[in-house]
């Protein structure tokens, strides 16, 4: 029996959503395969880097001993794969690549080591130690006095007047969030499982806040007394006024009201 119309135009469409889906599905499905066009140019390693995130949106994340940020490298012009291009912006393809949500971690490939028989393995340490640097993401200037800390806890920092900070978190937050904040910039939030045990650059985006002007003018201060003398009578009644009052008071002690009182 040959398929009606609606049936037979119904079967069309639901092909072609599947072949749309597919490379839409590759394109999202990992940031590292994603494609990006860069054009040919030569500057530092951090500012190429900056240039994959201004055209695919994932941030880097990477030991400032591993890669020098203030090495000049030339790339050619041409589309390739995000991986592809951190290689070539690196000139090192030792490196392992990981994504984690919009986050790409740039490691050493680890190297395989035997252990001998009678080498026991260390049990892990009861925190983990983060530690790196704050630098402002377009100057690539240290960022003095930024807070540090882990996500909805107590547990924090500061940076010093270098950028620098060293921070040991419990193991049982191994999990959370870090979080780096400062005055002027716009906070940011990186896993800690990402940065634990590595020496890591974190750079803040600089949040401009546009206030409001203040217009100064020069005032006679003569001419204010002389202003306020002439209208002493409107402003100041020649007869006694009273006045009737109402307020409320507490007392609390360790977050508990222990009392609660009003008065007139």
């Amino acid at each position: 029996m040959r398929p009606t119309v609606p049936y037979f135009y119904g079967f069309v469409v639901w092909i072609g959503l599947l072949l749309f889906a597919c490379p839409m599905q590759a394109q999202h499905g990992d940031m590292l395969s994603r494609k990006i066009y860069l054009s040919g140019m030569k500057g530092s390693i951090y500012e190429l880097l900056e240039k994959v995130t201004q055209q695919s949106g994932v941030l880097f994340i990477y030991d400032s001993r591993i890669i020098n940020n203030e090495k000049q490298v030339r790339i050619k012009s041409g589309e390739r794969t995000v991986r592809e291009t951190i290689y070539e912006i690196t000139q090192n393809r030792n490196l392992s690549l990981r994504s984690v949500g919009n986050h790409i971690l740039i490691q050493l490939a680890p190297k395989e080591a035997s252990v001998p028989a009678e080498q026991t393995v260390p049990l892990s340490a009861p925190y983990a130690v983060i530690e790196g640097f704050l630098v402002d993401q377009q100057t690539q200037e240290p960022i003095s006095f930024g807070t540090v800390g882990v996500h909805g806890t107590s547990i924090g920092t500061i940076t010093n007047q270098n950028g620098e900070f060293r921070l040991h978190v419990p193991d049982s937050l191994i999990h959370s969030s870090l979080q780096f904040s400062h005055v002027g910039y716009l906070p940011q939030q990186v896993a800690i499982s990402l940065v634990r045990g590595h020496h890591t650059t974190f750079s803040l985006e600089p949040k401009n806040i546009s206030i409001q002007e203040v217009v100064v003018r020069l005032v006679n201060p003569q001419r204010i007394i002389k202003d306020m003398l002439d209208k002493w009578k409107e402003n100041y009644a020649s007869f006694p006024v009273y006045f009737t009052s109402f307020y409320r008071e507490g007392i609390e002690k360790k977050r508990i009201c222990q009392f609660i009182g009003s008065c007139f």
